[in-house]
């Protein structure tokens, strides 16, 4: 039985692959730090040197080798370009699919873990991530196999087992990829999970002279070699700037981790706030008949029995995710995708919330779960009213492929079916019909609606880039900002940029620029020289114009009439010597 739900997982997690994959290559540049591994990997292939990183010809210290390694790997794979940029990401991010089923069976079972792997593919944050050519999905699946094998370990409890030695292995290789978080998050973790539980004696079990070997043997030989070629100007950055700077943000303390957590995990987070109130005491699983004045006591009890021993994995996963928000919140550093170790705990929970209200006579009828369930209902009916709205807007210039306008009708039909499952009581089903939607939904917007709706003219600009031209001409890019790393990385050639018309001028013969974008507008105004000949153009949308337009103009001419202030037209140029 076992192994034919992990045989479905796998096929779950490989769905979830391709969905990660599904237009991969046809959607810009999420993230700035994008731009800086494809162009450093593609320097690395040029050079052979694999050794330092260099962007722009600049040495890059900012973060470890391990993922410009597994990059240049993609890269000779699939040639340069988004596939291969975002190959690592997308195949790992499945990969959590598989060892958060691992790990959640570990601590609540079979059924709980195949909930809670269908739930982690369809997070936000999961999702979105998983297609970035960043380390981040890359360290979340390492600290994520650091947990898995630390509680295989801790359950087998036996000096035989070699559970720890793969715990340090992923430790050290997620220390390879993006530093010092790859061991923080685990080791505090486990820190506070033994301490609290009373097992702090179990500290000494956890074979530490191991795990120190296995650390030095994966990253001396980077680390040292960096500091043997590159001297104090690399140590002066591991300590000031990925350090020291860190430590020192005056970046005003908030709740802005908080919030990410409940937004990114939409529509879950809803049933997640009733786990959180169940089994801290707040709401109880079935009528309550204590009266009001024994309400804290209760509240009281119920925390306590987070540390006992039958309560040990649900208090191993409220820690998975308090000490990443605390730890966040202390540094006051502020990016969202910070929080990926923190949903597969988030998904364990679940699963368990889920698998308990089954067991419940009249779970339909429970408040914890009837609220947060038509939240739920709502959520995606203002998606797809939200998607038909815009379709309908985008109509009036141009007309929309079918496979977009499905999406509303699916998630139609995907309401109607969780409405006849909460009325027949298949609360198994609404999780499944949930974890499809919410997957399609994302699929759909990040690999389709997302690169037909934005104007993405390095897009159309790729093909005449990297057929046309002779083998050592360059590129660039007048005043049109990250577009210039955009089109370096679907080229795989160099791009420059420039923010003055003279200044590409001075450049011209000398970085033998061959082709040149810009906007219409600084075309006519600075180049009506013969020698630039236009060959393509494209819309790029600006996103600026008016705030406040009228719905009445909107529903009845689109958006058309109002092109000037939301658009502008980027066109081609060839400079012909």
């Amino acid at each position: 039985m076992k192994n034919a739900v992990l045989g479905v997982v796998f096929i779950w997690a490989t769905i979830c692959w391709a969905a990660y994959s599904f237009g991969i290559n046809e959607v810009p540049p999420y993230h700035t730090d994008e731009n800086y591994y494809v162009e450093s990997v593609n320097n690395m292939i040029e050079t052979g040197d694999y050794f330092t990183p260099y962007y722009h010809g600049q040495k890059r210290f900012s973060k470890p080798i391990f993922t410009y390694w597994l990059m240049a790997i993609s890269n000779k794979l699939f040639g340069p370009g988004l596939v291969a940029a975002r190959f690592w990401s997308a195949f790992l991010g499945a990969g959590c699919t598989i060892l958060t089923f691992l790990l959640t069976r570990r601590l609540f079972g079979t059924k709980p873990a195949l909930i809670s792997s269908l739930i982690l593919p369809g997070t936000f944050i999961h999702f979105m991530v998983a297609r970035w050519a960043t380390t981040d999905m890359i360290l979340n699946f390492f600290i994520l196999a650091a947990f898995y094998f630390f509680i295989r370990g801790y359950q087998e409890d036996s000096v035989a087992s070699k559970s720890y030695l793969f715990a340090y292995t992923s430790l050290s290789l997620g220390f390879l990829t993006k530093g010092p978080p790859a061991i923080l998050i685990p080791s505090l973790v486990i820190l506070f999970f033994l301490v609290l539980s009373g097992q702090g004696k179990k500290l000494f079990c956890l074979k530490f002279p191991l795990g120190l070997a296995i650390f030095l043997a994966i990253n001396l030989p980077w680390f040292g070699g960096m500091w043997l070629v590159h001297g104090q100007e690399f140590l002066d950055h591991i300590v000031n700037i990925e350090i020291k700077n860190r430590l020192s943000d005056q970046t005003p303390f908030s709740f802005y981790y908080f919030g990410s957590l409940f937004r990114y995990s939409l529509p879950w987070s809803f049933f997640l706030l009733s786990a959180v109130l169940v089994y801290f005491g707040f709401v109880s699983w079935q009528d309550d008949k204590t009266k009001e004045k024994f309400f804290l006591e209760k509240v009281k009890t119920e925390f306590l029995r987070l540390f006992n021993t039958e309560s040990r994995p649900l208090l191993f996963c409220l820690l998975g995710i308090a000490i990443p928000l605390l730890l966040f919140f202390g540094l006051r550093t502020e990016h969202s995708r910070y929080l990926l170790p923190v949903f597969p705990f988030v998904c364990a929970i679940l699963g368990l919330f889920f698998v308990q209200l089954e067991n419940l006579s009249n779970w339909r009828g429970r408040n914890f779960f009837k609220i947060p369930f038509l939240f739920t209902v709502l959520f995606y009916i203002l998606i797809a009213i939200g998607m038909g709205v815009l379709m309908a807007f985008y109509k009036k210039i141009g007309p929309i492929p079918f496979r977009l306008g499905i999406v509303p009708l699916t998630l139609a039909f995907g309401i109607s079916l969780l409405t006849f499952l909460f009325f027949y009581k298949r609360i198994f089903g609404i999780v499944v019909t949930l974890a499809l939607m919410q997957m399609m939904t994302l699929t759909f917007i990040f690999g389709d609606a997302l690169s037909f709706y934005s104007g993405y003219p390095m897009k159309k600009f790729k093909e005449i880039a990297t057929v046309s031209l002779e083998e050592n001409a360059t590129l660039a890019v007048l005043n049109l900002g990250n577009d210039r790393a955009k089109w370096s990385i679907l080229t795989g050639k160099p791009v420059y940029g420039f923010d003055e018309p003279e200044e590409l001028f001075a450049d011209l013969e000398i970085k033998n620029i061959a082709l040149i974008a810009m906007k219409e507008n600084d075309w006519k105004q600075s180049f009506s020289d013969k020698r630039f000949v236009l060959i393509q153009k494209d819309l790029r949308w600006k996103w600026k114009g008016e705030l406040w337009m009228s719905l009445t103009d909107l529903f009845e001419n689109g958006i058309k009439d109002y092109l000037d202030s939301l658009a502008e037209t980027v066109v081609l140029l060839k400079y012909e010597k």
